[in-house]
């Protein structure tokens, strides 16, 4: 059924939604060979954690799927610096990976991306910056792929359930594995979403 659907809509068989094929990396000329290393990359990150599917990969990122085929199959698809240090944020990635080559050998999600606070007030969404992610180490506290680094030095208030956080606090951990809420002000600028403040971050 959902086979189906997909075919319907999208005009692609659900095969063609399968990384089957990894990209060869052979150009002499440094942009294209980047583009050729992060497209690679991208398809190893997806092979391992997204069971090689495109489809799933897209749904995480909340992107169309044609778009996503396109970034990783179309020679004049271009992945930016930005866009790709924004995707190792979103997944969890060390900060640099998709440009790596030789292809990496190890490669794991357990990395914290911070918050970028403007672009959460004005898209009303909490919202990555591509700023180098934080390893994190104590995997047994929590769930790496649910904890932000939000730096509070500049907001005006941060209020919590039961009260608030000083903002002297600079940055702070936040784990999002929490029915509990956090709201953000700046001004006439305000942001409530789900989160608990778990650690002051000192790195």
């Amino acid at each position: 059924m959902m086979k189906n659907l997909i075919k319907k809509i999208l005009g692609i068989h659900p095969e063609q939604l399968k990384i089957t094929k990894i990209i060869e990396v052979g150009s002499s000329d440094p942009d294209a060979r980047i583009q050729e290393i992060r497209k690679r990359n991208l398809q190893l990150v997806i092979i391992k954690f997204y069971n090689s599917s495109i489809l799933e990969y897209a749904n995480k990122m909340q992107m169309p799927v044609f778009l996503v085929k396109g970034r990783l199959f179309t020679y004049r698809s271009i992945i930016t610096n930005k866009t790709a240090r924004l995707i190792e944020c979103h997944l969890r990635l060390r900060s640099g990976v998709l440009d790596e080559d030789p292809a990496p050998i190890i490669i794991e999600r357990g990395y914290i991306p911070h918050i970028d606070i403007a672009n959460s007030f004005s898209n009303q969404c909490l919202t990555l910056s591509s700023e180098k992610p934080t390893e994190y180490l104590e995997h047994n506290l929590f769930d790496p792929l649910k904890l932000l680094i939000l730096d509070i030095s500049e907001l005006e208030k941060v209020l919590i359930n039961d009260g608030f956080i000083p903002v002297e606090y600079g940055k702070i951990l936040i784990n999002r594995a929490s029915e509990k809420e956090i709201t953000i002000i700046k001004g006439d600028n305000y942001l409530t979403f789900n989160g608990e403040f778990v650690a002051v971050f000192n790195k």
